[in-house]
């Protein structure tokens, strides 16, 4: 299991869910489902004490990075996201955010384990929601 997504899971993650998310974040076969999961039911996963509405910057890949970096993040994140070319990948915050942004399903850039990641959830119709998971 990747130590930064599992302290991530257990930082935001609902305690009744901790367990099933852990298990499917951790098998190739199985990851799908949990992005499923944030897909249709983020509510449901996420802790929502912790979840605080992004602000609205639209399409600004360099507005998301200066605002998470002013929150704290550093140069890199851990990703977990619908889009395969960094899911599960350790990258650079800049390059997470432009292959994550306003791509349509759900993605999560873990900047710190336990205390901030950035969530964009599913597009349907409009602009994506978008989320600060944060603990202070």
């Amino acid at each position: 299991m990747n130590p930064i997504e599992a302290a991530f899971v257990n930082a935001f993650v609902w305690k009744n869910k901790r367990e099933r998310a852990l298990f499917e974040l951790d098998s190739a076969a199985k990851r799908w489902r949990f992005l499923n999961r944030i897909c249709h039911d983020y509510v449901g996963v996420f802790d929502e004490r912790f979840m605080q509405p992004f602000p609205d910057l639209g399409h600004n890949p360099e507005g998301v990075v200066g605002h998470l970096r002013q929150l704290g993040a550093g140069k890199t994140c851990q990703v977990i996201s619908s889009n395969d070319d960094v899911d599960g990948k350790h990258v650079a915050l800049e390059e997470a955010v432009a292959a994550t942004l306003g791509f349509g399903f759900p993605s999560v850039l873990i900047c710190a384990p336990e205390s901030l990641a950035f969530f964009e959830a599913e597009q349907v119709q409009g602009p994506p929601p978008r989320f600060l998971l944060l603990k202070k």
